[in-house]
């Protein structure tokens, strides 16, 4: 097969699982609109880990087949890439919002911080065993249950507009909502295994190395529901919602991205710079605070974390 087709297989592949996750969370949140659960649960968790869906199936399926570098870096690329160029966005075009650290989001960026420093011990000797790969869902699972009794206290219940659009038809049935859910799964598997295996092929074709790949390219295109989530939301004027998503979505992708193919299969990580990605993943991490220590969004602050990202790529480029 030549690269060409690789390219277009690639392409085509990663707006088919965009598309999937997208469709994969308006029918989670319709459903749970159904049965009347609080929105809160909804941004903290479902949102959140919708749009992290595609860099799990990814990473899942590159363990899988034994190219851990592309898994690892679609994480690290991933969390680099929301807080950079999602957050960036959000700070370049919303408003001068202030903004508030409310109980559900410290949690959050407290387990955030702590998963990227776990992640950064776990992968340190270049290999993550079955062990740390449950203490990392362990840890998911708890930020779960704080976040979920916190939601519960934060808001109450919404049940207004309980109807989904589906090809431009809007329907209220759940079990539409849930069938969409299940062929949204469905869509996301089978396009994720053909990110990874074109991705694969350019690697091998271009003589460029697999985490490269999963770092730039995949990280990118596995990042854009988090990121469009994001910026639909501070066009509404919910800059906390929108930061929110981005610090759940990091959390997500640390503990389960990670976490779960080594609970599996355990992880060999053969990445020659990988201490050097775990500094760069460490440093976004540390931006994700900037919104809220000075309490407010704006364009100098976009700049720099659009910049930092883009000195990023060029860095691993050239190592590459």
């Amino acid at each position: 097969m030549s690269l060409s087709i690789d390219f277009i297989i690639l392409f085509f592949s990663l707006i088919f699982l965009i598309l999937a996750a997208s469709k994969m969370v308006d029918s989670a949140i319709f459903i749970s609109k159904i049965i009347s659960i609080p929105k809160s649960i909804i941004g903290a968790t479902i949102i959140a880990y919708g749009t992290s869906s595609p860099e799990i199936l990814v990473s899942l399926q590159a363990t899988l087949n034994n190219e851990t570098g592309i898994a690892i870096g679609n994480v690290v690329g991933s969390n680099i890439a929301n807080v950079c160029v999602g957050m960036g966005l959000i700070c370049f075009f919303g408003k001068k919002d202030k903004l508030e650290i409310r109980p559900l989001y410290s949690t959050s960026l407290f387990f955030l911080i702590l998963a990227t420093l776990y992640a950064m011990i776990a992968t340190y000797n270049n290999y993550v065993s079955h062990t740390e790969g449950l203490v990392l869902i362990g840890i998911l699972v708890s930020v779960n249950v704080l976040l979920i009794k916190q939601a519960k206290n934060d808001d109450g219940r919404e049940n207004k507009n309980n109807t989904m659009q589906v090809y431009g038809l809007k329907t209220s049935s759940l079990m539409i909502g849930i069938l969409v859910l299940v062929l949204s799964i469905i869509g996301l598997i089978l396009s994720a295994s053909q990110v990874v295996f074109s991705s694969i092929a350019i690697a091998a074709a271009m003589d460029i190395e697999a985490s490269f790949i999963g770092f730039s390219i995949i990280a990118v295109g596995t990042s854009l529901p988090e990121i469009i989530v994001s910026l639909t939301a501070i066009k509404k004027g919910e800059p906390s919602i929108a930061i929110g998503n981005i610090i759940g979505s990091n959390t997500f992708n640390i503990l389960g991205v990670i976490g779960i193919p080594a609970l599996i299969n355990g992880m060999v990580i053969n990445i020659d710079d990988m201490n050097t990605q775990l500094i760069f993943l460490f440093i976004s991490t540390i931006f994700v605070l900037s919104p809220f220590i000075i309490k407010s969004t704006n364009k100098f602050l976009g700049s720099i974390l659009i910049i930092f990202y883009i000195f990023s790529l060029y860095f691993f480029a050239m190592s590459s």
